[in-house]
């Protein structure tokens, strides 16, 4: 099954270009109206955050888990494919943050990989479902000040 990163959670990042796009017409007028190259300057300023967001937006979007009978695999941002064979994999589990997030992990002790899965990918619970069927599967809480990855060595007793 294919598990991809929704678009829908990145609400922020589309609230963002609609301020940036919001600005772009009062950089014009600063330019027309009041000092042409502080107007050019942030209009220059607006296009480039414009083209950094989007440059990253896209990258999260190509990212996707997908599950097979005999393992499951990882495109990251489409510049690396991480597959692991379900014995491959230490363990799994889910993380449930203070703040009330959660994400998905699955950890490879042998090939010493970590891979976070957010909360805003497709069919999360049917993720957690395929996870906590294939591998052993843990919860996760971490303490105030500590990262998944902390809390994991602790549980597993890892360097």
């Amino acid at each position: 099954m294919l598990y991809r990163v929704r678009i829908q959670s990145y609400f922020k990042i589309i609230l963002l270009y609609f301020v940036l796009f919001a600005v772009l017409p009062g950089a014009v007028l600063l330019a027309v109206n009041v000092n042409i190259i502080a107007g050019i300057g942030l209009f220059a300023v607006v296009i480039y955050i414009i083209f950094i967001v989007t440059g990253s937006l896209r990258k999260q979007l190509a990212s996707y888990v997908e599950t097979y009978e005999d393992g499951i695999s990882f495109n990251l941002y489409n510049e690396e494919k991480v597959v692991f064979p379900w014995n491959a994999v230490t363990c799994s589990g889910i993380c449930k943050y203070r703040k009330g997030s959660m994400s998905l992990f699955v950890y490879n002790e042998e090939a010493d990989r970590f891979i976070e899965i957010p909360e805003h990918t497709s069919e999360f619970s049917g993720l957690d479902r395929e996870l906590r069927n294939k591998t052993r599967f843990i919860t996760v809480n971490p303490l105030k000040n500590e990262t998944l990855k902390d809390r994991l060595k602790d549980i597993l007793e890892l360097k």
